[in-house]
């Protein structure tokens, strides 16, 4: 069983690397939604998913796929 309360530290630590990549590119510019991605752990809402895949900066996590596989959504 997993414990959802406590946070990974890898998890904080993907997840700040990722708000740093956005802002260096230009993606990321107010100071509000830096603050809520910083805090807003983003595997939470992917609990089957890899935290390295969780936190790809550019990538989707493809979370449903027809009966052929092909992705319905993201």
């Amino acid at each position: 069983m997993t414990n959802t309360t406590v946070e990974p530290d890898e998890a904080r630590r993907l997840r700040n690397k990722v708000v740093d990549e956005l802002r260096a590119d230009g993606t990321l510019s107010s100071p509000q939604v830096e603050a809520v991605m910083r805090k807003v752990p983003r595997h939470a809402f992917i609990p089957d998913t890899p935290l390295d895949k969780a936190y790809d900066t550019y990538a989707a996590v493809i979370t449903k796929t027809d009966e052929h596989g092909v992705q319905t959504s993201s």
